[in-house]
């Protein structure tokens, strides 16, 4: 069994808070399970764009938060009798993909290979993907399964959904996986790996049918086909128990872009999700002397703080495999562009 967790978080460009993140890293798993045998961080607005370009040593202070976060979770929610270890990073423009791993499961890694693509602006990465497979062996045999994990950032805007739609096309297009080449990464960095299996000199692209695909990003998806009308703040979701009352975010969901696309076979072909049963997670709007999403109005009841130039909506992950847990994590020093959403899979292998 392979246990993995997946995370997802926009960065708005700022360095993040490792004290402030590490104590929800791992809400998404029940409060007794040990860590996962493998953790995948995909980062959107990883930093300042000129630094996301200039990459290399602009970079490394960024990462390096991420890195002490995952550290302090991990021991936090082992109470210190278990570790993560960095495997590998790789960045392209604005976005990165992050892989950490127990110390006995990152022996078992044979080979890593790399792709990315940009989109967007003359397609030179403010948006696109980056993405990482890791060749795993399964103990007492000599076969090896591939796991995939990709961090992508598609086009932005209520109305872009055929624009999305063709980013996914385009980035299923022109991601192709190679070990040796590390030049078109703003930043690359991979420990060594305990192997004797010469990692394949064949290229191959996404969608490979050795491998477990796992698709995490800001997809930007929305809930409506248009921006928000002046009023339309009005009817964002509210705290309430019953599905039956409009303010419940189910009827949102309804109106979900990504739900509907990927169902009409246009965008994440041959991926699945796990029924969201969690509120929005995009976008609030807290004053910045405060730390909290909700405000209290009188009878005490709390409303969440919504921008009200967006519709509410959710920021994705999907995969190939069935998902046991999906939850949104607590994001109350993250910036409010995006929060951390955390999904954990098993499986055997």
């Amino acid at each position: 069994m392979i246990d993995t967790y997946l995370l997802t978080f926009n960065c708005a460009r700022h360095l993040v808070n490792p004290e402030a993140l590490a104590p929800s890293l791992f809400d998404a798993l029940p409060q007794a399970a040990t860590i996962p045998d493998v953790l995948a961080i995909s980062l959107q607005e990883v930093a300042p764009i000129a630094y996301s370009f200039l990459g290399r040593s602009y970079l490394k202070p960024y990462f390096d938060r991420i890195a002490t976060t995952v550290h302090l979770a991990a021991h936090l929610h082992s109470h210190g009798n278990e570790r993560l270890e960095h495997v590998a990073t790789r960045s392209l423009g604005l976005t990165a993909l992050l892989i950490f791993a127990k110390p006995q499961f990152r022996e078992r890694i044979q080979y890593i290979q790399s792709a990315g693509a940009g989109v967007g602006v003359w397609n030179m990465g403010n948006k696109g993907a980056v993405a990482m497979r890791l060749g795993v062996s399964r103990p007492g045999s000599e076969h090896v399964v591939d796991l995939t994990f990709v961090a992508a950032h598609l086009a932005p805007h209520e109305n872009a959904f055929a624009e999305r739609n063709k980013n996914w096309e385009d980035l299923v297009r022109n991601m192709v996986f190679t070990s040796d080449d590390d030049s078109a990464y703003s930043f690359s960095e991979e420990v060594p790996l305990w192997s004797s299996i010469e990692p394949s000199t064949e290229t191959s692209g996404l969608f490979h049918p050795n491998s477990h695909l796992f698709v995490a990003g800001d997809l930007n998806y929305r809930t409506h086909d248009s921006s928000p009308g002046p009023e339309a703040h009005k009817i964002y979701p509210q705290p309430t128990a019953s599905s039956e009352l409009p303010e419940h975010f189910s009827h949102l969901l309804k109106k979900d872009q990504l739900d509907r696309e990927r169902k009409a076979n246009r965008t994440l072909h041959g991926l699945v999700e796990l029924p969201i049963n969690f509120p929005p997670t995009y976008k609030y709007s807290v004053p910045k002397d405060t730390v909290s999403q909700t405000r209290s109005v009188p009878g005490g009841d709390a409303r969440w703080e919504w921008a009200i130039h967006r519709w509410p909506a959710w920021r994705r992950t999907g995969n190939d495999l069935s998902v046991i847990l999906a939850s949104a994590v607590d994001d109350r020093f993250c910036f409010y562009h995006s929060p951390l959403e955390g999904k954990s899979i098993k499986f055997d292998k």
